[in-house]
């Protein structure tokens, strides 16, 4: 009974310890295939809790391992993202490191580019400036050309031949001097820049100085830094200072003229070979312009010579006029000097004083020296001298304010005068000064119809007609003349 209950005690023990054992292996077979499934990746496996100590405690370590393997599978997956962020990131680096270096590279390609484009820009700009000079110049040259074509009178051309350049060219001093033939020498006719003026006139030998040697070699010469030559000395003989200096010659053909100079640059830079050269082209342009009218000067010369001659031969013939000409001329440049008339003017009166009775060639000589008074017919004659005399001079090329001087020395400013009865306001006032001047000695010289009137009496007849027969401004000088040449004795040198 005893044995019969230990069998069936052992068997329950047997029982249950192949039960436990059961369970344990099932709960191991879990855990391996947990293991197994997270070993391939899968971490959602859940792990049964165990009463038994040592599978509780292995089930605690599966379960941490999963979630060990878990966090190192995002660990990984965080990994490989940053991986990937920073490939992107380097890839962006490297990008941005070739983008940076094509930019870089373009930016020095601009900016060569763009001085490359400056360059171009001032060689351009410096194109332009030359190319607006060249034509500055041309038209300037051809303005001096056309001037030069249309002046006639000498001292207008002498002007423009220095001032014209010196503007074009900026010089500070600027001199024409015309040669002349009788004295193989230069004469300075014209300057600018000189302070004191006297100098003009003044006379050069050929080779001597800059224009000189221009008169002696035919040739142009430039300087361009007197301190950088020792031919020609940096103080002129007039006593300024030179620094630079172009001198060329005025020719026409084989016949020099003479030499236009020019003297330092306003701005202080040397002149130019490109300078001289047009400074040579003016030259050529006055050539023919003062060719012309030097040769119109020595007709006109020879003309007038011919008509003095002719006057003279005239009054040789009336004793009563004989020198009345010269007196009447010399009369009018006092008055003339006394009001301050230019050399323009005065030359006008000198040339129109000696030419003012030209018109009594064609009177009869028996009317001039008749002793008896005029009939009306004779007195017309003489009233028309003035009109014949403006008709002799007319084909001639005289300054027209000569002839009309000729044509106006018998008007009066109250409209009474002959030829024209002119009135004041167009009369010359040349031909108002020979007007007071003929009618002075007129009067004070004996005339076959009467004797001479004392001067005083001659001066108080014109001062009683001034404002009417004559112009009060030069009644006025004329007084204040005649009686400083009384105080003088100039005024029985004249009459004597």
């Amino acid at each position: 009974m005893s044995l019969q209950i230990l069998s069936i005690a052992s068997l329950s023990i047997a029982f249950a310890s192949l039960t436990v054992l059961t369970y344990i292996l099932t709960r191991i077979r879990g855990l391996n295939r947990a293991a197994d499934d997270i070993q391939r990746g899968d971490t959602t496996v859940k792990i049964v809790e165990s009463r038994l100590p040592v599978l509780g405690q292995t089930a605690r370590h599966y379960r941490f391992l999963s979630m060990a393997v878990t966090d190192l599978e995002q660990m990984e997956k965080f990994q490989q993202r940053m991986l990937a962020y920073e490939k992107k990131e380097m890839e962006y680096l490297l990008e941005t490191e070739a983008l940076s270096r094509q930019l870089k590279k373009q930016l020095e390609e601009t900016s060569k580019a763009n001085r490359t484009a400056a360059l171009l820009n001032l060689e351009l700009e410096d194109r332009n400036r030359s190319l607006n000079e060249a034509i500055n110049r041309l038209s300037a040259l051809n303005q001096v050309s056309r001037m030069l074509g249309m002046e006639h009178d000498r001292q207008q051309i002498y002007r423009m031949v220095v001032s014209l350049p010196m503007e074009l060219l900026g010089a500070e001093i600027g001199h024409l001097l015309l040669y002349s033939e009788e004295d193989d020498d230069l004469v300075m006719e014209y300057s600018v820049g000189l302070a004191d003026r006297s100098e003009s006139r003044r006379r050069i030998n050929v080779g001597d100085g800059m224009a000189g040697w221009v008169a002696g070699n035919r040739k142009p010469l430039l300087i361009e830094d007197f301190a950088q030559q020792e031919t020609f000395s940096p103080i002129s003989s007039l006593g300024y200072e030179r620094k630079t200096a172009i001198s060329v010659p005025i020719m026409t053909k084989d016949e020099f003229i003479g030499a236009i100079t020019l003297i330092n640059r306003q701005d202080g830079q040397p002149f130019q070979q490109d300078e001289m050269t047009l400074l040579a082209t003016i030259a050529s342009e006055a050539a023919m312009a003062l060719h012309n009218v030097l040769l119109l000067e020595k007709i006109q010369k020879s003309y007038f010579s011919m008509v003095q001659a002719l006057i003279t031969a005239v009054e040789a013939k009336d004793v009563y006029t004989r020198g009345h000409s010269e007196r009447v001329t010399q009369y009018s440049l006092l008055i003339a000097e006394q009001m301050n008339l230019p050399l323009s003017q005065m030359e006008i009166i000198h040339q129109a004083g000696i030419l003012h009775d030209i018109g009594k060639i064609t009177v009869e000589l028996s009317i001039l020296n008749k002793p008896t008074r005029l009939s009306p017919a004779e007195y017309e004659k003489i009233k028309n001298h003035p009109a014949v005399g403006y008709r002799i001079l007319e084909p001639i090329e005289f300054d027209e304010r000569i002839k009309l001087c000729v044509l106006q020395h018998h008007e009066r400013p109250d409209g009474k005068g002959y030829p024209n009865g002119a009135s004041a306001a167009d009369i010359l006032l040349e031909a108002k000064v020979l007007a007071a001047a003929d009618a002075f000695d007129a009067m004070t010289t004996s005339r076959p119809y009467r004797d001479a009137l004392t001067i005083h009496a001659a001066l108080n007849e014109i001062q009683r007609c001034s404002g009417t027969q004559f112009d009060p401004q030069v009644v006025e000088v004329l007084g204040g003349l005649v009686n400083t040449m009384i105080s003088s004795g100039v005024l029985e040198t004249l009459h004597s």
